[in-house]
């Protein structure tokens, strides 16, 4: 079953539209609503690359070691006071 969404334009944009009666209003608008589903579906998935840039990023900061001997809440807490 097909549901209907209805949407408000203001009167110079309908005037416009009118202009080009040729085009499929309907399933040019639909189609832009099924892209951008897909597009915010595809963001939302695990990004494998993002995963192992950020991974090998956190394996630099570790050899220089930065955090040796301790915890990470203190090498922030120690950044942060030193901007102050």
């Amino acid at each position: 079953m097909t549901k209907s969404i209805n949407i408000k334009v203001d009167d110079e944009l309908w005037t416009s539209l009118k202009k080009y009666e040729e085009i499929n209003w309907s399933g040019l608008i639909r189609n832009l609503l099924r892209n951008k589903l897909k597009e915010f579906k595809e963001s939302k998935k695990f990004n494998k690359k993002l995963a192992l840039k950020a991974f090998k990023n956190s394996q630099k900061l570790l050899e220089t070691k930065a955090f040796t001997g301790r915890l990470g809440v203190d090498a922030i807490r120690e950044w942060r006071n030193k901007r102050k």
